[in-house]
């Protein structure tokens, strides 16, 4: 939807203006006389002069109809609006008081421009200012609810005044998807266009923009701040139009703004069009007073205004543009893309211009006549060819109201096929007007939209209809619904075509890099991918991608040649030292690009004077020379490459001889190089008289030496072979003696000398012997070492006191411990244990003693073998019950007080 917006007369002139005229229901059977005007006055209470600026048709069908009322004796302007049902009759209940509103924030408000919003709330702007000063007109966008109540929840009390842009108008807005506000505005000092962006509550969207507010100079300035037009398209982008007047010239102007609020640079000169200057068009006679606009159904740009100075003989004119790229249509519309009207008329003037969305014809609205201002429509088809109207010229003019400066300022094609004008007339009422067949008013080739419209189409798989509300996947014939240019419904027939997408995987092996079958990715990494290129029907061809990538290598190398060195591909041979490149295939197949830091050195030549015996080995090895003579040989010189060596040799020869020896172990050869350990024939070799090889047979016996080893264990110590050793600890030990042939026999001795553990623990009167796994016979070292009787446990507890010592028998020997003294045994009883009482024993491991009088008591029980299997310390009752664990046999308890000890044999069942 374009705004139409129009110039605000001074009070004098709006005098003239009162009727609203709306008219022309377009049919298969059109109308060209309006013998019906319906006419209503803008005003509430009081007189006002009412100047109808556009008209806006409900979902409903209903028409908004608003504009501006000037109250003189208030010396107000007042924002006006009016609703009307779709057949011309006020709407009296609904809409503000009896189909009415009239409202003013300040003293002066114009409302140049309105927005019917998705919610059906009301959006005005125009100017507002609290005086009659031209200085202090300032923009400002109000809204009303959509019972034309106040919302009071935009800005204040339902009213933005954008007093920071100083003097200046709204001259175009547009409600965005997002329920934001996209404003357009003139501003006068500096002067420009300002794109601004409101959110849904009025304030300023500070994400648009720089802070909300996309400015942008014009290079002349404007003739009036309320003569631009504003034209929104799909995508939101902004299409100002406005007129300039310098030097008596009146000069149309176009800017396109992108959605973002930047200047489309891509649109015209950027983004600014000067229609004169772009047709390199004399200045002198031409210009365009009131320039107005609108959108074709594919956005082009229609232009219009009028030439010539006012009061004057003037003719309107309509431009054609190109709406993406600003380029004149010089050829596919009228005369290099502007049509002139055949006719002239004092005052010609386009207030508005609109488009036939059904054929593309274009009308231009405004007023015209020789004798006093009327009503007027000029005719032009999308090729900007004029039609004749009603049988007659292109211009066709009407006199509404008063016979005397009337004018159509908006219109409005409705989804039931009308065409609506609404403009103003003399000193009456407003008025609207309708057709009528009476007056055979007849606008040609202006029919009702197609009611079904057929379409073939073919699709991928699936189908979304024209409306969005359908997703077909099946070939076949389907219906949709959709609303037309008009806000109406428009049936489709959708002849559908499905082809199938189809899929495919493959398998690539790329180096690096590999580019997707449809050329639009490049991947650098192993893995699966997905892409598509269109199949042989048109549709997708989804292609999963298993990809492998190798890397190419790099690898650095230092050479060190000599004379010349071939590249590692074979491709090179470099001669000198330096750094150079190579490539090879790596073991993946990619490349090996090869760094070669190269140090190339040179062969050498030399001489030498040789005498040698026999032969001669040449300095490389390679050869051997046994005659005198001059012979070539080449090795490596200092820095690795080939020394070319000249040989002159002379040669000696050897002699021989043969000797017979006997010896023991080994013979050192004559010539004292070799030692030899076996019998045999030799050779050695000592120097002759010539200097040379005397090579000597010896035939050598060898008498070796004899070895032996022998496992021997003892006891104590162990006499050597040869008797002059005594070893006392096992080990391994050597003796050499004469074997039969006079050599020596070595003996190897592996000794095992067996010491018993004699060690003895004593705890109190009970003797333990460390050995284990041993014989034990306890001796009386006061009896001259006698053997006590049945005494052969590891432990022994003496029954009196005495030395007593244990004679250990341990792996086939047989030692005796020292002399251990045990006393106390004879302690009287009576006197410290006399009381003590222990029961049963035999036991099966559960005691029960009476200590008497004994304090802080001690029990502790060994086994024969001396290891403690219970103890217990620091009992201080009478009577005492302990269980221990034991296997059956013999103990011995051992029971301490006092710091004197008293031991028991105890027997366990």
């Amino acid at each position: 939807m374009d705004f139409i917006t129009k110039k605000t007369a001074k009070p004098t002139l709006l005098l003239l203006f009162l009727f609203f005229i709306t008219g022309g229901v377009l049919n298969a059977q059109s109308y060209c006389n309006y013998t019906a005007q319906v006419a209503y006055d803008f005003g509430l209470t009081s007189t006002s002069i009412d100047v109808p600026y556009g008209i806006i048709e409900q979902p409903d069908g209903k028409l908004l109809i608003y504009g501006t009322s000037y109250f003189n004796t208030l010396n107000s302007f007042k924002v006006s609006m009016m609703r009307l049902n779709a057949d011309l009759t006020i709407d009296s209940t609904g809409f503000g008081q009896n189909g009415k509103v009239v409202k003013t924030w300040s003293q002066r408000n114009t409302c140049l421009t309105a927005e019917l919003q998705s919610d059906g709330k009301i959006l005005v702007a125009g100017t507002q200012a609290p005086g009659n000063g031209a200085s202090t007109i300032r923009p400002f966008v109000g809204r009303f609810n959509s019972d034309a109540s106040i919302d009071s929840t935009f800005g204040t009390y339902g009213s933005v005044l954008m007093n920071s842009y100083g003097k200046g108008n709204v001259i175009g807005m547009k409600e965005l998807p997002n329920g934001k506000i996209r404003v357009i505005l003139t501003r006068n000092s500096p002067r420009g266009i300002v794109m601004t962006q409101l959110n849904s509550n009025g304030t300023t969207d500070l994400t648009f923009a720089t802070n909300g507010v996309a400015f942008h100079p014009v290079p002349l300035g404007f003739w009036d701040s309320e003569t631009g037009d504003v034209m929104f398209t799909a995508d939101t982008s902004a299409i100002v139009a406005w007129v300039t007047f310098s030097g008596g010239v009146w000069n149309p102007m176009v800017m396109k703004i992108s959605s973002n609020g930047d200047v489309d640079s891509t649109f015209a000169v950027n983004g600014i069009l000067d229609i004169y200057q772009s047709l390199n068009l004399s200045a002198t006679g031409s210009g365009g007073l009131g320039t107005r606009g609108t959108l074709t159904q594919n956005e082009d740009i229609i232009i219009g205004a009028t030439t010539g100075n006012l009061g004057t003989t003037n003719k309107m004119f309509l431009y054609k543009i190109n709406g993406q790229t600003g380029i004149i249509d010089s050829t596919g519309f009228g005369t290099n893309g502007k049509v002139i009207s055949s006719l002239a008329f004092p005052y010609n003037s386009v207030k508005n211009i609109r488009v036939n969305p059904t054929n593309g014809d274009i009308y231009a609205l405004g007023t015209s006549s020789a004798s006093g201002r009327k009503a007027a429509t000029w005719k032009v088809s999308s090729s900007g060819v004029e039609m004749n109207q009603c049988g007659g010229n292109p211009i066709i003019t009407f006199l509404m109201g008063y016979p005397y400066y009337s004018s159509f300022n908006a219109a409005v094609f409705t989804c039931n096929g009308a065409f609506r004008m609404v403009g103003s007339s003399g000193q009456a009422d407003p008025t609207v007007a309708y057709n009528s067949q009476n007056r055979n008013f007849m606008i040609p080739h202006d029919t009702m939209p197609n009611p079904i419209t057929f379409v073939s189409d073919t699709a991928c798989d699936s189908y979304l209809s024209p409306s969005g509300n359908f997703v077909w996947d099946s070939t076949g014939t389907y219906m949709d619904t959709m609303t037309n240019v008009l806000g109406c419904d428009s049936l489709i027939s959708v002849d559908l075509l499905i082809l199938n997408s189809t899929t495919a995987t493959i398998n690539p092996v790329a180096c690096d890099s590999y580019t997707s079958p449809s050329g639009v990715n490049s991947w650098t990494t192993t893995g699966m991918y997905v892409d598509t290129i269109p199949n042989a029907v048109g549709c997708d061809s989804v292609i999963t991608v298993n990809l492998t990538v190798n890397y190419s290598t790099m690898a650095t190398i230092s050479a060190t040649v000599c004379n010349s060195y071939s590249s590692p591909s074979g491709n090179y041979v470099w001669t000198n030292s330096g750094t150079y490149m190579d490539t090879i295939p790596n073991a993946m197949g990619c490349d090996s690009v090869i760094t070669v830091n190269l140090n190339v050195s040179y062969s050498t030549s030399s001489t030498v004077n040789v005498t040698v015996c026999n032969s001669y080995v040449s300095p490389s090895g390679n050869y051997t020379w046994i005659i005198s003579g001059t012979y070539m040989d080449t090795i490596p010189n200092a820095v690795g490459c080939d020394s070319v060596i000249t040989v002159n040799l002379n040669v000696s020869y050897s002699t021989s001889s043969t000797i017979n020896v006997a010896v023991c172990n080994s013979y050192t050869s004559p010539s004292g190089a070799n030692t030899w350990t076996s019998s045999g024939s030799y050779m050695d070799t000592i120097p002759n008289l010539a200097g040379c090889d005397s090579v000597i047979t010896v035939n050598l016996t060898i008498n070796t030496p004899t070895a032996a080893t022998f496992n021997i264990t003892a006891c104590d110590h162990y006499v050597s072979p040869t008797g002059n050793d005594i070893w006392l600890t096992s080990g391994t030990y050597t003796a050499t003696i004469p074997n039969s042939a006079g050599c020596d026999s070595v003996i190897t001795v592996n000794l095992t000398i067996n010491n018993p553990d004699t060690t003895v623990a004593v705890s109190g009167f009970i003797l333990t012997a460390s050995a284990v796994s041993a014989q034990y016979q306890w001796l009386d070292c006061n009896k001259n070492m006698e053997a006590i009787n049945g005494a052969t446990n590891q432990t022994f507890v003496p029954t009196a006191n005495g030395n007593y010592a244990v004679e250990v028998t341990q792996n086939g020997c047989t030692d005796t411990s020292a002399c251990f003294a045990v006393v106390g045994v004879g302690i009287d009883e009576q006197s410290i244990f006399s009381e003590l009482n222990f029961y049963p024993n035999p036991n099966n491991g559960t005691l029960n003693f009476d200590f008497g009088d004994l304090k802080q008591v001690a029990i502790t029980i060994h086994d024969l073998n001396g290891k403690m299997v219970y103890q217990e310390l620091g009992i201080t009752n009478q009577n005492h019950q302990l269980t221990f664990q034991a296997a059956p046999g013999i103990y011995v308890l051992e029971v301490q007080s006092e710091g004197i000890s008293k031991t028991y044999k105890l027997i366990v069942q």
